[in-house]
């Protein structure tokens, strides 16, 4: 009753976080992160102190279909992730200590490659939705290997370490 101040509730909803938990919603992936040892208080959760010791993440063929929570494992050094089930953009920005990416047979269509600086390789096959990479921001970048995808053009000028690449089966005339 809006003249003596009083409401009655009808609907109430509440939420729980627990604050410094990493949040990783696929739990084929999460259950992966928790196998390598990542968990060491064994409370099937992923606190940042946990996701920052770990320096690899390799998890081929488990079928995960979101990787949403790796950009928390700020010291990751290698991502490998084959023969998965990912679709639309692998969000990598600011994995500044990333030297190794690969994520061959996917479905990703996009790849956020901002602040990936210490990157020297990256190998992707079958993501027959990639179309493109910026790479004008990877000057360590020495292997390149893109097979099966969509590419039309691929711009590796300004990288002066780049040692190998191999670039077949895409839409490059």
């Amino acid at each position: 009753n809006p003249s003596t101040g009083c409401y009655r509730v009808i609907h109430f909803n509440l939420a729980v976080l627990q604050v410094g938990n990493i949040y990783i919603p696929d739990p084929n992936f999460k259950a992966q992160i928790i196998a390598i040892g990542t968990d060491t208080n064994s409370d099937g959760e992923i606190q940042q102190s946990e996701a920052d010791a770990i320096t690899a993440i390799y998890a081929d063929n488990l079928a995960i279909a979101d990787v949403t929570g790796v950009r928390s494992f700020t010291n990751l050094q290698t991502l490998k992730f084959r023969d998965n089930v990912v679709t639309g953009t692998l969000d990598v920005s600011g994995m500044s200590h990333l030297t190794y990416l690969d994520f061959v047979n996917n479905r990703i269509a996009n790849v956020n490659l901002q602040g990936t600086t210490n990157l020297t390789t990256i190998i992707t096959e079958g993501n027959y939705s990639l179309s493109s990479l910026d790479l004008s921001q990877i000057p360590n970048l020495q292997e390149l290997k893109i097979g099966y995808c969509n590419f039309n053009t691929l711009n590796v000028s300004n990288l002066p370490h780049l040692q190998t690449i191999e670039c077949y089966f895409n839409n490059m005339t």
